[in-house]
């Protein structure tokens, strides 16, 4: 119940009339005491595991010396897919299968412009695990996509996606400046028809140093040649030209 407080006020004493009265009314609140607390509700379910499917090959690049398909070197444009349910991974079967517990199934498809393949997407081999995607072919168009759809125990379905493109040669380039031209050299021989097999001979021999040979290719000249007579201490001189007793080779 609230609680009502009255004011009055008298003109004069307390046994005089009221001349005015006023009141109010007070509630006081005050907090419950805590209730005991309830039983335990019942477990959740049990979460389940997550399916992840992985590529061996997501992106790959076909070397290319033109746009047309056969100049494409299509050597492991392929590629692997395994799938993992959690940590257990499952194993491929043929699509036209439905997939059981443990299993998984894969069908490829091609991207398309106007209607036409971009390329023709390799034959898929399932024998346990993983399904192998045989190398493509036939890439028309300089970018592709290969979609697979995966089929995991007939309960969920996963896509992945394989990028392709061209790498394609370059134009030959111009022909490039004349080099600078290459050092010139040149040979000299002697020839003696006596060996020099003894002191004698060799002694007697024409004798030159080869550091002050030189040679001018502006006017196809020697310097620094030695001087004799074609017929000298019974030595003979042959050379390749000569001039007067001069001998050049």
């Amino acid at each position: 119940m609230p609680e009502i407080i009255e004011v009055e006020v008298r003109d004069g004493g307390a046994s005089e009339a009221v001349v005015a009265r006023d009141q109010i009314s007070m509630i006081g609140i005050k907090p419950g005491a805590d209730g005991t607390d309830g039983t335990d509700g019942t477990n959740g379910t049990n979460g389940t595991s997550p399916y992840v499917a992985i590529l061996s090959n997501e992106a790959h690049t076909l070397p290319a010396t033109s746009t047309a398909p056969g100049d494409a070197t299509y050597t492991g444009s392929g590629t692997t897919i395994e799938v993992y349910k959690g940590t257990t991974q499952l194993d491929s079967v043929a699509s036209s299968n439905t997939p059981g517990s443990g299993q998984f199934t894969v069908t490829a498809a091609a991207s398309a412009t106007a209607s036409v393949n971009d390329i023709t997407a390799g034959a898929i081999t399932v024998s346990g695990n993983p399904a192998v995607v045989a190398d493509h072919s036939g890439m028309v168009q300089n970018k592709a996509t290969v979609t697979y759809t995966i089929n995991c125990e007939d309960s969920v379905t996963l896509t992945k996606v394989q990028s392709l493109s061209k790498s394609l040669k370059g134009n030959t380039g111009s022909t490039g400046g004349t080099g600078a031209t290459g050092a010139r050299s040149f040979s000299t021989y002697l020839f003696f028809p006596v060996p020099y097999t003894d002191a004698n001979n060799a002694a007697n021999g024409p004798g030159f140093n080869t550091q002050n040979l030189t040679y001018s290719f502006s006017n196809n000249t020697f310097s620094g040649l030695p001087s004799f007579s074609s017929r000298q201490h019974g030595l003979h001189l042959e050379s390749i030209c000569s001039v007067g007793n001069t001998w050049f080779w």
